[in-house]
């Protein structure tokens, strides 16, 4: 999707959703300006994107899939039980604060060196 495909999508987004563009910004941990720039045909940033994909995917599971064994897929652990139960519940903003604290932390691990991983 280009830039623009993909503001357009965070735009329809917001509209169903009657959401106000600083919402958007503070779910996605951008400035208002930075959502303008975007606005205006500013480039959005790969971590952006991703956030704005995050956000703006509404995922319906079936009813079935949380039950410990799922008819639409392969057995459903506990913790992934769990985690689909979370999710399912936040809300857009609580989402893309979780997609940001995994990039963080992914962020964190590729910057570890062979070395420095082998010993933790």
């Amino acid at each position: 999707m280009t830039d623009q495909e993909i503001f357009e999508r965070l735009e329809q987004y917001r509209k169903t959703h009657n959401f106000e563009w600083q919402e958007i910004a503070a779910a996605l941990k951008v400035s208002r300006a930075t959502i303008s720039n975007w606005k205006n045909g500013g480039k959005i940033a790969d971590k952006n994107r991703r956030g704005i994909m995050v956000l703006t995917t509404e995922i319906d599971y079936p009813a079935g899939c949380f039950l410990p064994c799922c008819p639409a897929g392969p057995p459903v652990d506990r913790l992934t039980q769990y985690l689909l139960e979370a999710w399912q519940a936040m809300n857009g903003e609580e989402k893309a604060r979780v997609i940001a604290l995994i990039e963080e932390m992914r962020e964190k691990k590729s910057a570890i060196s062979p070395a420095e991983d082998k010993l933790q």
